[in-house]
């Protein structure tokens, strides 16, 4: 027997051993009753009792599967609605039965067995029926509300907690010592050779940090945004490369307004620049993304030399291992992230996403998550049955 049939059977002891006690505690107040009244201990109250109790426990079963299984949720559909009225409606009968078959050779032999007495019973015992079936099922849908706003919450900290390490790692990489050093190196040969050369270096790379200060704290951007601060980004790289290195974005008008995670091209094209155009004389990198099938598809490819992909993994470090992490972190199970050799040469990163457009944010003009985030989205889904 595997473990989980040995909990489930458990578990319905537990439920079976609680109702029994409780058909005991009704037992004994007819017995009391019974007994001072000075009346025959009627058999047929007894054996009433303990049906009422199995045939609640088992309504109170089929009410708690219903509500698992149909959740009242936003949007209500309201077919589930009534679908749950026509259920508890048919149980509260199932009870009202199980509650009139005991007393049934009694009333036969008082010659009241007739639908009218049935249709008394039940319309006298209704709300004590109907009321605690509907409790149960207002309390499970209550508790289910709590269980998933917990874990949207610590779904959101976690997501936080992952776009902090993701935002620290990206600073490290810009301020790697190899970065300020290359930096810092052609400034001090412009200010002499190219002062206005230098003056824009140093503005470019000021953008940059305070780009990267600004989107602290935000989870998810417009792609149109994160192509600005991807071009900040390699406005540095192409004053220290020159015409070496040229950079092609092919952009679908809708994928610029697509929601991605924050800080999700920079890294990799980092990687592009560090492992692969830096050991050309010359080199391309080419950007492109498009949304089909309500997907975006995003592609990052440079001419560089070929790697084994596990050299690759490697030298990427937590770049591509973070971007891995946050992908799957806020798109679960529905996204694609690999990195590969070209047929033609050179290396390809590929990105396939679900396309949730962003909304237009009115004040700064800038396109933003006025829509409902991509975590929290994501949430939902796992969480909607």
């Amino acid at each position: 027997m595997s473990p989980e049939t040995t909990t489930v059977l458990k578990r319905w002891g537990i439920i079976f051993a609680a109702w029994n006690l409780i058909a005991l505690f009704f037992v004994s107040q007819v017995v009391i009753i019974t007994r001072m009244r000075g009346q025959a201990l009627p058999i047929d109250g007894i054996v009433q009792q303990f049906m009422v109790c199995y045939a609640y426990m088992l309504a109170n079963g089929a009410v708690l599967a219903m509500s698992r299984r149909f959740r009242l949720e936003r949007p209500i559909v309201w077919r589930r609605v009534l679908l749950h009225f026509a259920v508890t409606s048919v149980l509260v009968l199932f009870v009202a039965t199980m509650d009139f078959i005991p007393i049934m050779p009694t009333l036969a032999a008082r010659g009241q067995l007739k639908w009218a007495t049935f249709i008394a019973v039940l319309t006298f015992n209704f709300d004590k029926l109907v009321v605690p079936l509907w409790l149960i099922l207002i309390l499970e849908h209550l508790f289910n509300y709590y269980r998933v706003s917990q874990e949207t919450r610590l779904q959101a900290a976690k997501l936080e907690s992952q776009l902090a390490m993701a935002q620290l790692q990206a600073l490290k990489m810009q301020l790697h010592p190899h970065f300020l050093f290359n930096s810092l190196n052609s400034i001090s040969t412009l200010v002499l050779t190219k002062p206005e050369a230098a003056h824009a270096m140093i503005a470019r790379l000021g953008d940059f940090l305070r780009m990267t200060i600004n989107n602290v704290g935000t989870q998810e951007v417009s792609f149109q945004r994160e192509l600005e601060f991807l071009e900040t980004y390699l406005a540095i790289e192409k004053i220290r490369f020159g015409n070496n290195l040229r950079v092609d974005f092919t952009i679908d008008p809708d994928a610029r307004h697509a929601l991605i995670p924050n800080l999700l091209l920079q890294p990799l094209v980092e990687n592009a620049i560090r492992h692969g155009i830096s050991k050309l004389v010359s080199g391309r990198i080419d950007i492109r993304a498009r949304c089909r099938a309500g997907r975006l598809h995003i592609e990052i490819y440079n001419d560089g030399p070929t790697h084994a992909v596990r050299r690759a993994a490697r030298e990427g470090g937590l770049g591509l291992r973070n971007t891995a992490d946050r992908l799957e972190r806020s798109f679960p199970g529905d996204h694609v992230f690999e990195y590969k050799n070209d047929p033609e040469g050179g290396f390809q990163v590929t990105i396939d996403v679900p396309h949730i457009p962003a909304g237009r944010d009115a004040d700064s003009g800038d396109w933003t998550g006025a829509v409902q985030s991509v975590t929290a989205r994501a949430v939902a889904e796992r969480t909607a049955i």
